[in-house]
């Protein structure tokens, strides 16, 4: 299915052996309950306890001595069997995983409910109720292996049937999507947290992007199927990751921690020694905490086994130390002087003026005199945009400009979750992140002319879920989620005045976004930015209802999948002029040839004599994706 064409999704699983329910982002846990005769033992209460939060769900088995508690959150279990005339069976240190089916069978002895039988020592659970093939990572391999950045889907690699594309990052926006599953494309994976779309919209197969962030304090565990999915996510045509969040517990915990990074304390690689290349600065501080319980406000509520959240925070700043080398024109070149104009051989290259061009047989030009643009000839515009090159710092015509700056980075990440029990048999969470992503490029020029100067990427996500045990056999599951992913390049020349740059005011009313023209002199570093702004949205809006039935011998599953995504877009190309400058008009003698000493593209600039220019426009645009 795409979301291209509208498809309807009708989830329905039956299962002839064991009662058992297709994946979910939860847990079931499932099985027979017999007498040491091997008979079923019908109407047995089986009571399931999630150990960290005390909540629990009542299931009796049914006619042919079989139970399921389906929906359960992933986590760890104690179970209980009761029955008049049979001894009381208890397990515990049962844990369920996301996405997991397990079986866990029980025998009763006849004798009073009072006489308990503790089961320490069981085999297994066993998963025989699925075909799917996939791979849980959880929290303790988030904690025991060493991650850069800490982020979650860093351990992709553990499974099975997944390669990580050549730009995989799991810990940038762009490109934590770039892995193939089964040699699916990027754009066909589909990563779920706690159910609801956590991909963007609107990419190419080729490229998956992220909707938010995770790391690994916010996430209980995730699991990695490859293939063989259960019906309700026929959306996808790779890989498919879910991620379950963090909750709290009837327990306080919390951490706090900061990691640093520093080039000081790395050693430079075999090639940069031998070429005599230092080790370029890097400074990266991470540093955070996490904290989760039972909600409680003293004298007036107390969660305990009913009301718990989780919240998380990580923070980033990094510096990169960050070198250019370019080519700007010397002080008295930009008086009209190219009387010390030379190419990388040393050679000194002659300016013609394109006023002399001759009309009849083979096109020829005259140097000017001295190699000196006299100071009526030269544009005023050009000699006012010249202002903004730096000067240069280093001899000669070429590379005689030297720069150093840092890149930086400001990565914010929050997450909160509150689950609470409504009533025995109504249960919900809901949970907020919010992201912030902003990238700093060095600032080498120190005015307007600086050009694109870096990138804001924010993201809100939320998920709301509902589960309402109507009757033992028949669960309701609703679930809502939004994802907000904007992106916004940074150009601080925004509401630049043309008119100071000599334009007429005609120029500037034609521009629908004013910033910093773009000048190109060939064989000069660049002036300005072309893409003036070039803002978006990534929208989605999820709503899954699924319901479950349990029968004597049966479960049926079946649900909806609707969402709407959309994507907001303000993009400027050139939307106040880009003007490109060659040596063609001022080469010579033979002025379509000229050679290799001969012409020079900021000369042309200062002539006013662009070879090619563009003025774009502001674009305004909206696309939608209803999908269901």
């Amino acid at each position: 299915m795409s979301t291209g064409r509208t498809s309807f999704v009708l989830a329905a699983v039956i299962l002839l052996a064991a009662p058992a329910v297709a994946q979910t982002t939860t847990a079931t846990l499932t099985g027979a309950v017999a007498d040491s005769s091997g008979a079923a033992v019908p109407a047995a209460t089986v009571t399931v306890t999630n150990t960290a939060t005390g909540i629990a769900r009542r299931i009796p088995t049914n006619d042919l001595g079989y139970y399921t508690a389906a929906l359960l959150p992933p986590g760890g279990y104690h179970i209980r069997i009761e029955k008049e005339g049979f001894r009381a069976v208890t397990r515990s240190g049962i844990v369920l995983n996301v996405d997991q089916v397990a079986r866990l069978d029980f025998t009763l002895e006849v004798g009073a409910v009072s006489e308990a039988i503790d089961v320490t020592a069981a085999a297994p659970l066993l998963e025989g109720s699925t075909s799917s093939l996939g791979q849980v990572i959880d929290s303790r391999q988030f904690s025991d292996l060493p991650l850069n950045n800490r982020t979650a889907l860093g351990l992709l690699s553990l499974s099975d049937n997944v390669s990580l594309g050549r730009n995989f990052s799991p810990d940038t926006f762009n490109n934590a999507n770039q892995f193939s599953a089964n040699g699916s494309r990027p754009g066909q994976n589909e990563i779920l947290l706690d159910g609801a779309p956590n991909t963007t919209p609107g990419v190419w197969p080729g490229r998956g992007i992220l909707g938010t962030p995770v790391v690994v304090d916010s996430i209980q565990e995730f699991k990695v199927q490859t293939s063989v999915f259960s019906a309700e996510y026929g959306r996808t045509g790779g890989g498919l990751i879910n991620m379950v969040s963090k909750s709290g517990s009837n327990q306080w915990h919390g951490s706090l921690f900061e990691f640093h990074r520093n080039s000081k304390m790395d050693a430079n690689h075999f090639f940069a020694n031998r070429g005599g290349v230092p080790l370029g600065s890097f400074k990266r501080n991470q540093f955070g905490g996490t904290l989760g319980g039972p909600v409680t406000l003293p004298r007036l509520y107390n969660g305990r086994n009913r009301t718990f959240f989780f919240a998380n925070y990580q923070a980033t700043r990094d510096r990169t130390a960050a070198t250019t080398v370019r080519t700007v024109p010397a002080a008295d070149m930009r008086n009209g002087d190219f009387s010390q104009l030379a190419n990388v051989r040393g050679q000194m290259i002659a300016i013609y003026d394109p006023l002399t061009t001759a009309a009849t047989g083979t096109p020829t030009r005259q140097p000017f005199a001295g190699n000196r643009i006299p100071a009526a000839r030269i544009n005023n515009v050009a000699a006012k945009a010249s202002a903004y090159f730096p000067n240069p710092n280093q001899p000669g015509s070429v590379s005689n400009l030297v720069l150093s700056g840092a890149n930086a980075t400001t990565h914010d990440i929050f997450g909160v979750r509150l689950d609470h029990a409504i009533t025995q048999s109504q249960n919900m969470y809901i949970r907020y992140n919010r992201t912030r992503d902003d990238s700093r490029d060095p600032d080498y020029f120190g005015n307007a002319a600086r050009g694109d100067s870096g990138l804001d990427q924010d993201v809100h996500s939320v998920a709301v879920d509902y589960v309402y045990t109507l009757r033992p056999t028949f669960l309701l599951n609703l679930r809502y989620g939004f994802t907000d992913r904007t992106h916004d390049n940074i150009e601080l020349s925004r509401g630049f005045d043309l008119t100071s740059l000599g334009f007429p005011d005609y120029v500037q009313k034609e521009a629908r976004l004013r910033v910093f023209p773009r000048f190109n002199p060939s064989g000069y570093t660049s002036l300005g930015n072309s893409q003036g702004i070039n803002a978006f949205s990534y929208l989605t809006h999820s709503f899954q209802a699924s319901a479950t039935k349990i029968t004597s011998a049966h479960s049926l599953k079946f649900g909806a999948d609707l969402r709407l995504s959309k994507v907001p877009q303000d993009r400027a190309i050139d939307p106040s002029g880009t003007y490109n400058f060659n040596r063609g008009f001022t080469q010579g003698p033979n002025a379509l040839t000229g050679g290799a000493t001969a012409g020079d593209g900021y000369a042309s600039m200062l002539l006013g004599t662009p070879s090619d220019g563009v003025f774009g426009t502001l674009m305004h645009s909206k696309s939608s994706s209803p999908y269901y």
